[in-house]
């Protein structure tokens, strides 16, 4: 009998986009020396990051009735890598997200 197990992991990573996605989410990023993770405050990751590279906020309407202030911080790890999203809800961060590689540097808009 044929072991059809990796056959079957790797078609459904493909069918959900998570093999070739260049703004794959990711439960943790590395600041250096440092690990931020989901469920961090502003400070933690800011102790551990530094301050980000671009910060914008905006309050977001689940339902009627329902906002939340979200607040996304975008940070550049190089030259030449992919940036990263950081996105806190009511200051905990809930998503890591990775971005294309930038064209041009937000550092250099300065």
């Amino acid at each position: 009998m044929k072991n059809y197990g990796f056959l079957a992991v790797i078609t459904v990573l493909t069918a959900l986009g998570l093999g070739t996605s260049t703004s794959a989410l990711a439960g943790s990023m590395r600041c250096g020396d440092n690990i931020v993770q989901r469920g961090q405050t502003f400070f933690e990751v800011l102790e551990r990051c530094g301050k980000p590279d671009l910060e914008y906020d905006w309050d977001h309407r689940y339902v009627p009735g329902v906002e939340a202030n979200l607040t996304e911080w975008v940070y550049e790890q190089g030259s030449n890598k992919f940036r990263r999203v950081l996105r806190f809800e009511e200051g905990r961060l809930r998503k890591i997200e990775l971005r294309s590689k930038p064209e041009l540097s937000l550092k250099s808009l300065d």
